[in-house]
């Protein structure tokens, strides 16, 4: 009796282990969108792939979440030390998280508020020219639709340059962020191979959580682009 009982303990244990999924952050990593070359020109076809793009790996990603299974074992054959190891190791990586953010917001996030600052300033001297030409329009009758579309032209290139000077800011926010993802990958796989007691549940994956967080920083793209020229009078 005392040998069925062993080898049916063996049974749930490599069943346990047969529905557990392992992943490597380089197989998220190759899920993501393709960073924008340039955010100037973009159709509203070229954003609306690109959002749809991001929506479909979200969903891809948040499926695998759903139904992530941990490696499981029996409570005799837990580890108390593995245990706290892998509740270190997620220490480690909310830390991670939290000190990537903090800098994104202070760091980033302030740069571009001082090239938007710039834009601003910019368009606005060039928004003051064209009242003045308007004005100088409604007095003499003269048609200025030549200037007008030289000054709005002017306009357009000053806040595409922008939008391009933010989106590399993001990439390189974005590159930031996936070197530091990928130093932390062994311990993230180490974390996801700990086998845990078979009575927790829902136990999160780290490589999963360090893609979604990943892909967040894509949807900044879709504020930044800038849509093809068309010249205000013809």
């Amino acid at each position: 009796m005392a040998k069925i009982v062993s080898m049916l303990a063996v049974f749930v244990f490599l069943s346990l282990q047969s529905i557990a999924q392992i992943y490597d952050h380089s197989f998220f990593l190759n899920k993501m969108p393709q960073t924008p070359k340039t955010v100037i020109g973009i159709s509203n076809e070229e954003k609306e792939a690109f959002n749809t793009q991001i929506n479909s790996v979200e969903i891809y990603f948040d499926s695998l979440a759903r139904y992530y299974q941990h490696p499981m074992c029996s409570l005799e054959k837990s580890s108390q030390q593995e245990m706290f190891e892998f509740n270190q190791i997620w220490e480690e990586l909310y830390r991670l998280q939290d000190t990537y953010f903090v800098e994104y917001q202070t760091k980033a996030v302030e740069q571009m508020g001082a090239l938007s600052q710039e834009e601003f300033a910019k368009q606005a001297e060039l928004s003051e020219k064209l009242r003045k030409i308007r004005n100088e329009s409604v007095k003499s009758m003269k048609d200025t639709s030549g200037e007008e579309n030289r000054i709005d032209k002017e306009m357009y290139d000053n806040h595409a340059l922008y939008s391009q000077r933010n989106a590399g800011l993001l990439t390189k926010s974005i590159s930031h962020y996936k070197s530091l993802i990928e130093n932390f990958s062994h311990k993230a796989k180490r974390a996801d191979t700990i086998p845990l007691p078979s009575t927790m549940k829902n136990v999160p994956c780290a490589a999963i959580t360090n893609a979604k967080n990943l892909l967040l920083l894509y949807r900044e793209y879709l504020s930044l682009f800038v849509p093809p020229y068309t010249p205000k009078f013809e």
